[in-house]
């Protein structure tokens, strides 16, 4: 009888984890990305990529330390209406939070984690891409590469592998330095605003604006404006090899071998940035 008693009493408490989950995905247009935790969790969520800042909880806020470290965490690849356009998920069985991540220090306002998680081949309308993995490990930075140098103050630290660009972000808060033009959007190539900015990594080093949030695979979130803006480039790099993917649609980046320096490039320019650089 106890141990039936027993039975029941877990089954009932699955049962309010899978009810208490909850999916949270970007209501900023284009590409989103967020994490939500089960059970007890359910109601905290941390924003994770491309978030307009009135609708993000910040990554200090939701993290509480290592709270999500034992946690299982719904991760989706989606638009900003879940109902009406399509979105990709994948359970995380391990989110760990970096060790230079301090809490109510907003110099730090930035949670890179490491995961393990795969996602199957699919084509998702309005990408024009196929995501497929979520693979983020710190194992693959330099042991002194800090927050600071990964992403200042960005709420998006996710890698998606893909076959093409994913999303460029209009620019009006970045450097006047940068030439006006057409940036490709994947989701509506004919509609670019006239009013974005092209930028030059070069241009964009200059000014001193640069960070990039991101590791050695898969794709990547270039943070292209000061602290308190949510300009970014979405783009693609390759580790594994030393062929460059196509960069003629947007940014690409490419870590070297030594992981020294990230080299990264728009169209056919190329640019060095060391990794000692404070952005």
């Amino acid at each position: 009888m106890e141990r039936g008693r027993g039975v029941c009493l877990v089954a009932l408490l699955l049962a309010g984890l899978v009810a208490g989950e909850v999916t949270f995905t970007s209501r900023y247009p284009y590409i989103g990305a967020m994490i939500g935790g089960e059970g007890e969790d359910a109601e905290v969520f941390c924003s994770a990529a491309l978030l307009a800042k009135d609708t993000a909880i910040t990554a200090a806020r939701c993290i509480k330390g290592h709270k999500y470290e034992r946690s299982r965490i719904k991760v989706c690849f989606g638009m900003h209406d879940p109902a009406r356009e399509p979105s990709i998920c994948s359970y995380v069985q391990r989110a760990v939070v970096h060790p230079d991540f301090r809490l109510n220090r907003p110099e730090n306002d930035i949670a890179v984690f490491s995961m393990e998680s795969a996602v199957g081949w699919r084509d998702v309308d309005g990408f024009r891409s196929r995501l497929r993995s979520v693979n983020v490990s710190f194992g693959d930075l330099p042991a002194d590469l800090s927050l600071q140098h990964i992403g200042y103050r960005s709420k998006s630290a996710y890698i998606v592998e893909s076959r093409q660009m994913l999303y460029t972000s209009s620019f009006k808060q970045l450097a006047p330095a940068c030439d006006k033009g057409r940036l490709y959007r994947p989701d509506s190539p004919d509609e670019s605003d006239i009013g974005e900015f092209a930028c030059t990594t070069e241009q964009m080093g200059v000014e001193g604006r640069t960070s990039l949030a991101g590791v050695n695979r898969g794709a990547f979130l270039l943070h292209t404006g000061p602290s308190y803006t949510k300009d970014f480039i979405v783009g693609l790099y390759s580790a594994s090899h030393d062929d460059y993917l196509d960069g003629s649609k947007g940014f690409f980046v490419r870590f070297s071998k030594h992981k020294r320096f990230i080299l990264f490039g728009l169209g056919q320019f190329h640019h060095r940035v060391p990794f000692a650089k404070h952005y």
